[in-house]
């Protein structure tokens, strides 16, 4: 977006749009004059104020209230006005503590860290499950549930663990099944999701190569499955907003969840195409996000990482009436402590 403002209306919009973040009320010349302490006069501040909504970066609710900001407003607030804030010591030193924790399981990582998240950004938090594509297999085993179902766990390097109950396939021996996993192992452990592939060892026997063909795409489904998965956490969060009073609203954001729409924004906002690429905080507002259903929303996102690389994205979804200049650093420390708290559950 050029730059078009002069000095005075970046100022007047600033502090319009941090007004109305606060009180949801339309702010009036007046409360700007007040909130500025400028050398100039109402009239002088309406009329600037006028500009800015000829110019697309106000609305006038009623012609007798004052402005809120318009997309384009927020937009321009964000490229070139917001000055972000620092954690409270408190709020970094909670955050740090949560982390603290002796995790096992990267589930569990997650599971803190979008509860954390949705705490204390009062809004939706969104985290998608690592991309394990490129990352490879740990361990692999099958374990006897019961006469006709087995279990299948896989172990990636990331501490991702996937667990899938299966059928016992027919012709399987059961005193064989370490036998089995032995082979699974030998296949593929040390291999990633694109280097695993369906051939089948030509000296096996017949019903033992169908045995390892079907656990063989097992893995694959599960793999795939996985990969990426979003998880939200918050709804209720949001029905506290006055944003949100009318249901139907949050109704078409779940549905849009359900039908694993969000998953598709959020991968589209990060303006990558490899999502290795991303490298800071994404904001994306209203109907820059392409979906008529989020057209009053705004999203905050970033990437978590393991050794560098980016394994997926975490952020939040509110109002477009976000306190961006609190949120965006959150969003960015937790992402980071996420991090880290990874890349030490991988080297143990």
């Amino acid at each position: 977006m050029e730059i078009s403002l002069t000095p005075r209306q970046e100022k007047i919009l600033k502090a319009i749009i941090e007004e109305f973040v606060s009180s949801i009320e339309p702010v009036s010349s007046r409360v700007i004059l007040h909130k500025l302490e400028i050398d100039c006069s109402s009239a002088t501040i309406r009329n600037e104020m006028a500009e800015l909504e000829s110019k697309g970066y106000l609305f006038q609710v009623h012609t007798s209230s004052g402005r809120i900001p318009t997309h384009k407003g927020y937009r321009y607030y964000i490229d070139y006005l917001m000055e972000k804030s620092s954690l409270s010591p408190f709020e970094a030193q909670f955050i740090k503590q949560k982390y603290e924790q002796n995790f096992t399981e990267l589930e569990e990582i997650i599971s803190i860290t979008i509860d954390l998240l949705a705490k204390l950004s009062n809004s939706l938090s969104i985290i998608t499950s690592p991309q394990i594509k490129e990352n490879w297999i740990k361990d692999i085993y099958l374990s006897l549930i019961s006469s006709n179902r087995l279990l299948l766990v896989i172990i990636i390097s990331t501490g991702v663990v996937i667990k899938k109950v299966i059928d016992n396939p027919p012709g399987l021996i059961l005193d064989k099944l370490e036998e089995v996993s032995n082979i699974l192992r030998e296949k593929f452990c040390f291999r990633s999701l694109f280097q695993i592939n369906n051939e089948i060892t030509e000296e096996r026997g017949i019903i033992e190569n169908l045995l390892l063909e079907k656990f063989i795409n097992c893995i694959k489904d599960s793999l795939i499955e996985y990969s990426g998965e979003l998880l939200a956490k918050g709804v209720h969060n949001l029905l506290n907003l006055p944003e949100f009073k009318n249901t139907e609203k949050i109704k078409k954001i779940l549905e849009l969840i359900e039908a694993n729409k969000l998953r598709e924004i959020f991968y589209n906002i990060s303006l990558a195409e490899n999502i290795k690429e991303l490298k800071k905080v994404n904001i994306i507002i209203g109907e820059e996000s392409s979906f008529a259903e989020l057209k009053e929303c705004a999203i905050i996102t970033t990437n978590y990482t393991i050794s560098g690389d980016t394994i997926g994205l975490i952020g939040i979804l509110g109002p477009t009436r976000m306190h961006y200049w609190r949120l965006v650093p959150l969003v960015d420390f937790i992402a980071k402590n996420l991090s880290l708290k990874l890349e030490e559950l991988t080297l143990r």
